[in-house]
């Protein structure tokens, strides 16, 4: 069972590092503080193979994760406790994947990526120039400008715009800006998607 806590009436600012385009946050998992890639373009959260062997953590089954090409098996592993800002994870399950080229790509070593399976329970709002993510409800996140109505499909949110006076939606995706690769069979997962409506 996965659980998830948020304090509501607090707000939350959490430091945010940004390192060729990625977005990375302090996460803590069992108490140790590591860097994790902030990604709402991934529907599912994922830790590094190599942070998994330093935690210690067994596996835990297999899930199927939908790349852009085409659904891999991935090993997964449950986590005891993950916290960010005030939110806090019980017993939730990550992928298990290589993210080596991520780390290569971002220049910093990255522990895993927060995908929408955690990142759709938090409200939060992420200001790329100030380097802040702030957490909480939304009457407590400040000017959030306007508002545009999100489609979700398959745990991924897009964006409703107009390109050359075609409707297209668009990925909403914070993840990296060059192509990264998960797994051993070398996927592409492209940053920036579009689908007609």
């Amino acid at each position: 069972m996965t659980s998830a806590w948020a304090t509501e009436s607090r707000r939350s600012d959490v430091t945010t590092e940004v390192h060729n385009g990625s977005v990375l946050i302090p996460v803590f998992i069992n108490g140790k503080q590591f860097s994790f890639l902030v990604d709402t373009g991934s529907t599912h959260s994922a830790i590094a193979k190599a942070l998994m062997e330093q935690l210690d953590l067994q596996y835990a089954g297999t899930a199927a994760v939908q790349g852009n090409y085409e659904t891999q098996p991935l090993q997964t592993v449950r986590v005891a406790n993950i916290k960010f800002g005030h939110s806090e994870f019980n017993n939730q399950t990550f992928a298990v994947a290589d993210l080596d080229a991520i780390s290569r790509a971002a220049g910093i070593s990255v522990g895993g990526v927060l995908g929408n399976d955690v990142l759709k329970t938090v409200t939060f709002k992420l200001s790329y120039s100030r380097h802040i993510a702030t957490f909480g409800p939304a009457a407590k996140l400040g000017n959030l400008g306007t508002p545009i109505r999100l489609r979700e499909e398959g745990n991924q949110f897009f964006v409703p715009a107009k390109l050359l006076s075609v409707s297209r939606d668009l990925l909403l995706d914070t993840g990296p800006i060059r192509p990264i690769s998960l797994g051993k069979r070398g996927n592409s997962y492209p940053r920036f998607g579009l689908r007609n409506r």
